[in-house]
């Protein structure tokens, strides 16, 4: 179950990626620009399509998927894992969230020390929103006890 917490920290801007597999188990991991908490158990994510097809493919034949997102600043991260329920292109609203996480992860770019524009001038015109059911969710701050289920 998702925590207030958890469901903050989800939506804010960060490092994230999702770890796929297709029938033979090889993995496919791609770049997400992008998540929020739907409910108590399913996060919405957003990745680029053109970029992502055999990740989308996996995802049709192998339900399971990893997400994780990490505070670039703290190091702080989270691993999800669980079950792809649906795949839909991102419609007006889901783009306003989109631009708007896209720009908050420019700036935290730009406090880093890297360029303005790096990530969020890059052309994302065709957004997928990815719905999955979290089963179980993983600490991966590093530090002694990483890695434990929460």
């Amino acid at each position: 179950m998702l925590t207030s917490k958890l469901k903050s920290f989800i939506s804010l801007p960060g490092g994230m990626g999702l770890g796929t597999r297709d029938a033979n188990l090889t993995p496919d991991f791609a770049r997400v620009l992008g998540a929020m908490a739907v409910d108590d158990f399913n996060i919405k994510l957003f990745i680029d399509e053109p970029s992502s097809t055999r990740s989308l493919a996996n995802m049709r034949d192998n339900q399971w998927i990893a997400f994780v997102i990490v505070d670039v600043m703290s190091a702080e991260s989270y691993q999800f894992k669980g079950k792809f329920i649906s795949a839909v292109k991102a419609n007006e609203q889901d783009m306003i969230f989109f631009n708007h996480y896209m720009k908050g992860f420019d700036d935290l770019v730009e406090a880093i020390g890297l360029n303005r524009g790096l990530i969020y001038d890059y052309p994302h015109t065709s957004m997928i929103c990815i719905t999955m059911e979290v089963q179980e969710i993983f600490e991966q701050t590093p530090k002694k006890g990483t890695g434990q289920k929460i």
